[in-house]
């Protein structure tokens, strides 16, 4: 996600102002609901300022800083808590992800390629295949309409009348000779 020039501002503000609890090069866990005191202090929109603290917050530089039992600061630096183990726990998992996608970038761009062309070759066969039953099920449809019937028509000036005659049926049974 990008940052705001807003949020920029915001920051290098807080880091004017508030030195002992603000720093982009050596960043100590905060205390938590420092955003309402900053909101407060400086009469800013608390959303503005909730913005620009997960920013902060969320750089690789702050995550490595709360480390569990790590104390946490207010405006001024006076110790106001401490790291909990879930929020510890949070930061390493959030630690470990940009990890392993920074790892991903890393490989080299012909195995990145390689598996682009897999993907589209996947892509292009279901394709192919989804087609392929199309065709099918198109053809199964079309044998079971009826056929129409070809029919030729002659015409003669006086209408014919034909007779078809049919064997009769016997309802008597041939005895077999004795």
């Amino acid at each position: 996600m990008e940052m705001s020039k807003a949020s920029q501002d915001l920051i290098a503000t807080l880091c004017d102002r508030f030195p002992a609890a603000f720093s982009l090069k050596s960043p100590q866990p905060l205390k938590i609901g420092i955003g309402n005191d900053i909101a407060k202090m400086l009469d800013i929109n608390p959303r503005a300022v909730g913005l620009a603290l997960g920013f902060y917050c969320n750089r690789s530089a702050y995550l490595s800083a709360c480390k569990e039992a790590a104390t946490r600061v207010d405006l001024d630096g006076n110790p106001a808590g401490s790291v909990t183990e879930r929020d510890a726990a949070h930061a390493e998992k959030l630690l470990e992800e940009r990890r392993a996608m920074a790892k991903r970038e890393a490989r080299p761009a012909h195995a990145r390629e390689v598996e682009a062309k897999g993907r589209e070759g996947l892509m292009q066969a279901r394709g192919e295949h989804e087609a392929q039953q199309l065709r099918q099920a198109e053809v199964a449809r079309n044998a079971l309409r009826r056929q129409p019937r070809e029919a030729t028509v002659t015409r003669t000036k006086p209408p014919v009348v034909v007779r078809v005659s049919r064997p009769r049926l016997s309802l008597r049974r041939k005895l077999p000779p004795r």
